[in-house]
């Protein structure tokens, strides 16, 4: 009987190929040990996490702790092409499951988990499926799959991409050594073409239940590893192709976290698929669904008591936090699950309430001005707010610092957690310049802003960070990594725009135009919502965990609004008079 697969090695290594230069291969293994075929050939190996087998009773249990992010890319828009490698027979009818599988798992909320993390769920996954009647070894070694993946490559035309999956689907009786007894599955780079992120998906039935056979829908369930095994790599791929982007202080990976926990089906357009869940830093556990719910976000706000509101997917109602009349609340969600909310109070001093606790910061906020929260994505939060003295602070999980730099009296700060860990804060200097501080510490952009109007700044996928102002010329401006733009888009005078770095690597923009109509632009670029916005207030925009974003506005009619992806709603709920939402994902 077959060992059970369980977690992950990262091999690197040099062969070469007869036709083919030496090249430097890194891969991860799902589930289990380095393939005979394999270790042979590799000098160096480095093992993130020991090799255990799968219990006898019961099953694994997840691995705690974040994912954390390394800095590498991630698959925004992810494109699979198959290549079925001589296949001469296929005795369980794989070929077609895989196809109904990865065709129609685009947009699902399981694959959402992936957004998170800048990776891309979108529909239209699969891009290609290749049958290579080229023979295959009895045994091909990993160097053969490699070779087989950039010939694949070739055929398919994708070019020099990091959205390229090349999924090597070898037949019947032709697995890499080791397939069953010390993995599944695994992937890995083409070194030769660093671009291509590629697979070496056996023939799962030839492991039967040590590749999870049955593991799921029993004697119905002949072909149920097959999308438990590919959905692992799958979604291992997309957050970390070239193995330097997102897995946990162990080494570990988004499949890895969760592998042969909590198997369940899962429904999409071709029909049901067994899957395993995804690890979900938001909800600091392993999930089987992120997003795509009738409200996938949390909105703060002041109501017309001046008391705290939080509305949305937690749905918690008022905090009975007395707010200074006329200011805004920020909220973001955290890593490790929940959100966090940042006022001042009546009192004048920061606060903070939500997942991480309670409490006055014991800092002196400008009156009338409003704080700024991010999520860090190392875990925590940072808040950013103008003190008393005018000066720009920096408070929470980095630590607390006075940046010494003078505000423009009156307006408010923005930050956004880098993809990197750190944080980036955008504010309007006494100069009227718009100036960025934090990890980057860019300094002044001399770009001129119109006085008491405010930046918002938003971190995006593939890194960096992005800046949306009103010029004095009371046109939009984004400048940032993405590249600085006038949008020749006039706002309402006095008012703020609000900007989201979307999940495939762009951003959005929300802002009230002259004629107090909501619009968006970006990316996106949807243009005017035709919805009256409360004269001189400012909405808030936040990308969705499941692709999109949505919008949070007050109405002329004082009630909160958002309106997006997920679908347009009045909260009819009042607000104070003036003020402007908070929205996170």
């Amino acid at each position: 009987m077959f060992p059970s697969p369980h977690r992950p090695l990262r091999v690197a290594s040099r062969w070469a190929l007869a036709g083919f230069s030496a090249v430097t291969v890194t891969f991860t293994l799902a589930y289990g040990a380095v393939p005979a075929a394999v270790a042979s050939t590799v000098s160096h190996v480095r093992v993130h996490r020991s090799i255990q087998p799968r219990p006898r009773h019961g099953q694994p249990k997840p691995i705690g702790g974040p994912l954390i992010n390394h800095g590498g890319p991630v698959q925004s828009a992810p494109r699979v092409f198959v290549d079925f490698w001589d296949w001469t027979s296929d005795p369980s009818g794989e070929h077609a499951y895989l196809d109904r599988f990865l065709s129609s798992l685009g947009g699902t909320p399981w694959l959402a988990t992936v957004n998170q993390y800048g990776g891309g769920s979108s529909e239209n996954l699969l891009a290609g499926t290749w049958s290579d009647p080229s023979p295959i070894p009895a045994t091909p070694t990993d160097a053969q799959i490699q070779a087989e993946a950039k010939a694949a490559a070739i055929h398919f035309g994708t070019g020099n991409s990091a959205n390229v999956q090349i999924v090597v689907a070898t037949p019947t009786g032709h697995s890499t050594s080791g397939f069953g007894t010390q993995y599944c599955a695994y992937h890995g780079v083409v070194a030769s073409d660093p671009d291509v992120t590629y697979t070496d998906l056996p023939y799962m039935t030839d492991a039967g239940s040590a590749c999870g056979e049955d593991s799921v829908n029993g004697a119905n369930g002949k072909l149920d590893g097959v999308s438990i095994v590919e959905g692992h790599e799958l979604a291992e791929a997309i957050t970390d192709p070239l193995l330097n982007a997102w897995y946990d202080a162990g080494g570990n990976e988004i499949g890895d976290k969760c592998a042969w926990f909590d198997l369940a089906n899962i429904a999409t357009v071709a029909g049901t698929f067994p899957v395993q869940p995804l690890w979900s830093n938001a909800a600091n556990g392993c999930v089987l669904s992120s997003g795509g719910g009738t409200a996938p976000y949390q909105v703060a706000f002041e109501a017309n008591t001046t008391s705290l509101w939080t509305e949305g997917t937690d749905g918690r109602g008022p905090w009975n936090l007395g707010m200074m009349a006329g200011t805004n609340p920020s909220v973001a969600r955290l890593d490790d699950g929940g959100e966090e909310v940042a006022f001042q109070a009546n009192t004048g001093s920061l606060w903070t309430v939500g997942a991480d606790g309670h409490g006055p910061w014991n800092l002196g906020m400008m009156a009338g001005t409003s704080p700024s929260i991010a999520a860090l994505a190392g875990g925590g939060y940072e808040v950013a707010f103008q003190a008393n003295t005018g000066d720009l602070w920096t408070v929470g999980t980095a630590g607390n610092r006075n940046w010494g730099l003078g505000m423009m009296k009156g307006t408010s700060p923005a930050i956004t957690g880098l993809t990197n860990g750190s944080y980036e804060v955008a504010f309007q200097a006494n100069t009227s310049s718009l100036w960025t501080v934090g990890s980057d510490n860019h300094g002044a952009w001399n770009l001129g802003m119109n006085t008491t109007s405010s930046p918002a700044i938003a971190a995006l996928a593939g890194g960096g960070y992005e800046v949306a102002f009103e010029a004095n010329t009371t046109s939009l401006w984004t400048v940032g990594s993405a590249g600085n733009r006038n949008w020749s888009l006039g706002m309402m005078k006095g008012t703020s725009p609000a900007i989201t770095g979307l999940t495939n690597g762009s951003y959005e923009v929300a802002f009230q135009a002259n004629t107090t109509s909501l619009w968006t632009v970006g990316s996106d670029s949807h243009g005017a919502w035709n919805l009256g916005m409360m004269n001189t207030s400012s909405p808030a925009i936040t990308s969705l965990s499941n692709g999109g974003y949505e919008v949070a506005f007050e109405a002329n009619t004082t009630s909160l609004w958002t309106v997006g992806n997920a679908g347009n709603r009045n909260w009819s709920l009042g607000m104070y008079k003036g003020t402007s939402p908070s929205i996170t994902s």
